[in-house]
């Protein structure tokens, strides 16, 4: 499985990932299962929600940083 560390997520953008949206690092399984499937199981409707809830909260953060 890929592992990105908000050391890495610093270093490269130069930014400070606020620590209550490090949940949004788990949606990357999300990005590499689409791309590469795999016989994996489904994803179930709450890991849907879930996925969907930390995806909201990333994208207003982004928008708050871009003053949108």
């Amino acid at each position: 499985m890929l592992k990105i560390s908000r050391i890495s997520i610093n270093k490269y953008y130069n930014l400070c990932f606020p620590e209550e949206l490090l949940t949004a690092l788990d949606l990357t399984i999300y990005a590499v299962a689409t791309r590469y499937p795999t016989f994996e199981e489904e994803i179930s409707e709450q890991e849907y929600k879930e996925a969907v809830e930390i995806a909201e909260k990333v994208y207003d953060w982004v928008e708050n940083l871009l003053g949108i």
